[in-house]
């Protein structure tokens, strides 16, 4: 990671960090819910909303990233994308966890 780090060039992000920074609060909050979460099922009850909705979400979330989040590559992907998106954006503050 820290080589990552260091090759990052906050003025030319990667793709996947722009991917992250055009996203909503809800959908971030949503897309980082479904990478920590086992399943759907279990993203949706630590979210307080339908299996169903937080599916379609997850389907809208894996066409507009490029990549599905659920995956082992994926999860990857957004862990890196995350990380360099708070390198960008210092003032960003870390995501609090929901009691």
């Amino acid at each position: 990671m820290l080589l990552l780090a260091q090759a990052h060039d906050p003025q030319a992000p990667h793709e996947d960090v722009r991917a992250l920074a055009a996203l909503d609060q809800r959908s971030s909050d949503v897309l980082r819910t479904l990478v920590e979460a086992d399943s759907i099922r279990s993203a949706a009850a630590t979210l307080g909303m339908h299996h169903s909705t937080v599916q379609a979400r997850h389907e809208a979330l894996t066409a507009s990233l490029g990549y599905d989040p659920r995956t082992t590559t994926g999860r990857m992907r957004y862990t890196a994308a995350a990380l360099l998106l708070r390198l960008t954006d210092p003032i960003t503050p870390a995501p609090t966890e929901s009691a």
